[in-house]
């Protein structure tokens, strides 16, 4: 969308990740934010589950999945209850993201 200069479709990419500004940003703004938000997802779908993999064999890769199922199901819109889950899910993907 951005090689067709359709800028306003390329924010509307950003639809459900964290860039909250996206109505705000030109281009290269849209551009970043999608190369970041690639390399996070990236970093927590393939690189933390590979590691851990390689490190514990399947229970590590176990260990990876069920952080992000607790983090996806109960750590998102529930302050009080998903803190566990999502404290989890920072200490498992955030070892592989350093």
């Amino acid at each position: 969308a951005i090689r067709r200069g359709v800028v306003e479709s390329a924010r509307e990419a950003l639809v459900g990740t964290p860039w909250r500004n996206r109505a705000l940003l030109d281009a290269h703004g849209v551009a970043r934010a999608a190369i970041e938000e690639l390399a996070v997802t990236f970093g927590g779908k393939v690189i933390s589950p590979l590691l851990w993999y390689l490190l514990f064999g399947l229970p590590g890769l176990s260990l990876s999945r069920m952080a992000a199922l607790l983090q996806e199901q109960w750590g998102l819109g529930q302050p009080e209850f998903g803190a566990g889950a999502r404290r989890l899910h920072e200490i498992v993907n955030g070892i592989p993201a350093r």
